[in-house]
């Protein structure tokens, strides 16, 4: 008997023991070159800081920190904390491995923009912040304005590669798949955004002004249709809606699948919210035969819950909540989402996500 009890301790650690070494070896291998025993799968984007001194340029270097969030958003692997959470540490003293335990992110990502002329210089640094703080990469780039999404794509392909994140083939597309911007329609758009967020009546009608001039300048310009038709449908859902508010919507969204037809499921959801909704299950019926991604997922649970159907737009929460995209935590405020959140699965969707509910303080 004890001679079998032998031979079975031996086959465990021939059978067992070996690849247990292996993984230990492998993570021994990561801590010894990287400083940390696991890799780094989230990241937090902070506020870059304004070089030019400038307070009127404050627009520009918020649009570029919520731009490289959201092309760092775009990658399955990675989950990049939002722009309003890392807003609250703009000015901040705090120190990076402090914030990042905050955020509940493995690494962070500071730097700092300059704008001259029809040019923009921005210097990039990532810092990991475990098991204490150091810099892993940091790079500066000179960029015509005309070209600043090269400079976007640049700097997140840059970072993935330092933490060694795998693109899939429709990322590395994306990446690759940039073109030129028209100067002063990039600007008039980052002015929109800025002048939208600041969430006042003049602030509104400011970015309604730019997300119109954009266009004007640049017919094909997706981000400002896309920009143009979330205002519209944000003022149909609140107590200044007109009832021109979601025609106006619904053209600027027709112009988006025009111009991006990826986007078409936003044309969608406002012809649901029109009030037409043969048009907008025709649209449904030709999504739902394409490969139900996780950023898909959330489109959709916002297309599904603009019909009304409360089940299946629950059902695609929680496929986009396995590996949320940056933007999912703004189903807690977001206009879009006033249907589901008297549903007990909405405040449990929000538990799970360590977001407060609604009658608590952010």
């Amino acid at each position: 008997m004890k001679r079998k009890l032998e031979i079975k301790w031996k086959s465990v650690l021939l059978y067992g023991g070996v690849p247990l070494l292996l993984i230990l070896l492998v993570a021994g291998a990561i801590y010894l070159f990287t400083g940390r025993a696991e890799a780094i799968d989230s990241i937090a984007v902070l506020p870059f800081k304004n070089l030019t001194g400038d307070p009127e340029q404050e627009y520009f270097v918020e649009g570029f920190t919520n731009e490289l969030i959201w092309q760092l958003g775009r990658i399955g692997k990675l989950r990049i904390i939002s722009l309003t959470s890392a807003m609250r540490y703009k000015e901040t003293e705090k120190p990076l491995p402090e914030i990042a335990h905050e955020l509940n992110v493995d690494a962070v990502v500071e730097g700092t923009v300059q704008q001259v002329g029809d040019s923009v210089s921005v210097g990039v640094r990532l810092v990991d912040v475990f098991p204490e703080e150091r810099s892993l990469w940091e790079q500066t780039y000179d960029q015509a304005m005309t070209d600043v999404f090269l400079m976007y794509s640049a700097v997140a392909r840059a970072i993935t590669r330092e933490i060694k994140v795998k693109l899939t083939p429709n990322e590395e597309a994306h990446f690759t798949s940039t073109r030129p911007v028209d100067p002063e329609a990039y600007e008039a758009y980052l002015k929109a955004e800025f002048h939208w967020g600041l969430g006042t009546a003049e602030g509104h009608e400011k970015g309604l002004a730019f997300y119109h001039q954009a266009i004007e300048k640049d017919t094909t310009f997706a981000m400002a249709y896309a920009g143009l038709a979330f205002a519209y449908n944000s003022i149909g859902h609140s107590s200044m809606a007109t009832p021109d508010s979601f025609p106006r919507a619904l053209a600027a969204h027709q112009k988006l699948a025009e111009v991006a037809p990826q986007r078409i499921w936003s044309l969608g959801r406002t012809y649901a919210l029109a009030g037409k909704r043969d048009e907008a299950r025709k649209i449904l019926a030709e999504l739902e035969k394409e490969e139900v991604t996780l950023s898909r997922a959330y489109d959709l649970a916002r297309l599904y819950t603009a019909m009304g159907e409360k089940d299946e737009a629950f059902r695609l929460l929680e496929v986009a909540y396995e590996h949320p995209p940056y933007s999912f935590p703004w189903l807690r405020v977001g206009p879009w989402s006033v249907p589901l959140r008297d549903d007990p699965r909405f405040k449990d969707l929000l538990r799970r996500m360590n977001l407060p509910q609604l009658d608590e303080s952010p």
